[in-house]
């Protein structure tokens, strides 16, 4: 209740700069922060590596800041030390590969994005942490370098190596990565896996049909939540609402020049 009325604080306090305060700009202002809400619970719930499965971590009900209408963003848990594999299905993949566009019929997105990243902004609600590189992409592969049979199916291994002799669509889990901000380098271990799907023609492109699994947890049964994990999983919602709220909030501050040209 605390981190509601955090997050609540940050979008109605002058120093925050929210606009001037009105029925629809509160209304539209709690919605916001619902959303927020209705988000974080999902990340929080669905962050399990041993038993990972794609989800919407962004849309009309799971806001982030501004509008995308034109994609779709999927995430999946994954730990930088096991290895996952994700099966897919893409419509007609040709314009992937060649410049031609147009083609009619049922067909792929027009770009797809599968990325490894250390984590999600916006943690802390502090801008600082951008400088810290606490969010960074280890390895990425889109649609015009994606691997798949005649039929549109691929799959795509993920991992902390590449094992030998594989020659299929992979990506790293961990890697060393440069912080240029401070100039260092660390050891670097995925916890996500995220998709961008780019529409440009909504009438034909398809949106992927994709599924993962952990290498060495296929086939075991998920065990009960005890309260123990629930009881952090609330407090880490509880600190994560207001958190996100403020960063998001400190971002489009430049867009919007709330400070002007100070």
């Amino acid at each position: 209740i605390d981190g509601l009325y955090q997050a609540k604080d940050t979008l109605e306090k002058p120093q925050h700069f929210p606009p001037e305060a009105s029925d629809r700009v509160l209304a539209e202002g709690y919605r916001y922060l619902l959303a927020h809400l209705n988000r974080t619970i999902e990340f929080e719930f669905r962050a399990d590596p041993l038993f990972p499965e794609f989800f919407r971590s962004m849309d009309m009900l799971r806001k982030w800041t501004g509008e995308n209408p034109d994609a779709m963003y999927l995430k999946a848990p994954i730990d930088g030390q096991g290895f996952y594999r994700v099966t897919g299905q893409a419509a007609n993949t040709k314009e992937w590969k060649t410049s031609k566009r147009g083609i009619k019929g049922p067909k792929a997105p027009r770009h797809v994005t599968f990325q490894t990243v250390s984590d999600v902004p916006g943690h802390t609600g502090e801008m600082a942490e951008m400088q810290q590189c606490k969010s960074q992409t280890l390895d990425f592969i889109t649609g015009l370098n994606l691997l798949t049979d005649r039929k549109g199916r691929f799959e795509l291994l993920i991992g902390p190596e590449r094992p030998a002799n594989y020659k299929g669509n992979f990506l790293l889990s961990r890697k060393l990565l440069a912080c240029p901000s401070n100039d260092t380098s660390a050891i670097k271990e995925a916890k996500w896996l995220a998709v961008r799907e780019i529409f440009s023609d909504w009438q034909n492109e398809i949106p992927l049909e994709l599924d993962i699994v952990r290498l060495d947890s296929a086939g075991l049964s998920k065990p009960p939540i005890t309260v123990e994990q629930l009881t952090t999983k609330l407090t880490n919602i509880a600190k994560e609402v207001p958190n996100q709220i403020r960063f998001w909030n400190l971002i489009m501050e430049f867009p919007l020049e709330v400070a002007r040209d100070a």
